[in-house]
């Protein structure tokens, strides 16, 4: 625990509590600081996915990219505003070959490495000319877009 370390180290430490390490509550005080600190990053969590979920729901982007797919403003109007998922009509024929390929029977080594020559970008870059990596053919990686 870092309240030893700081003790051999004789390193006084004053919290916003004007509490120091010198008191003798102090090492109860840092454990339960940890402990409600770490129940407010669970709460948190919780209600982000409860948020996700709901956009989602009314049929929102969630972020993250999506190879084959632009994010759009929901409404013109307002467009720092909630997003949703229309086609990119030329990636999502690339997609399609992906697909097609794969249930050909080809590896996803075999589809990666035509898909390096310069034509389209991978996912998250701009340069036509990156590299495709294996990953992103996964299956892992597809459902975590």
């Amino acid at each position: 625990m870092i309240c030893r370390e700081v003790e051999f180290a004789q390193v006084l430490l004053v919290g916003m509590d004007k509490t120091d390490s010198r008191d003798a509550s102090f090492r109860m005080r840092v454990g339960l600081s940890a402990t409600m600190s770490s129940e407010m990053i669970e709460k948190v969590r919780a209600l982000t996915r409860l948020a996700l979920r709901a956009r989602a729901k009314d049929g929102h982007h969630t972020g993250g990219r999506a190879f084959g797919y632009r994010s759009v403003p929901v409404s013109p109007a307002k467009p720092d505003d909630r997003k949703r998922l229309v086609i990119d009509d030329v990636r999502a024929a690339v997609v399609r070959e992906i697909f097609a390929r794969y249930a050909r029977g080809e590896t996803m080594k075999a589809i990666a490495e035509d898909l390096n020559y310069p034509r389209l970008a991978p996912p998250g870059s701009a340069r036509p000319v990156a590299r495709w990596p294996l990953a992103c053919l996964s299956p892992t990686h597809a459902s975590a877009q």
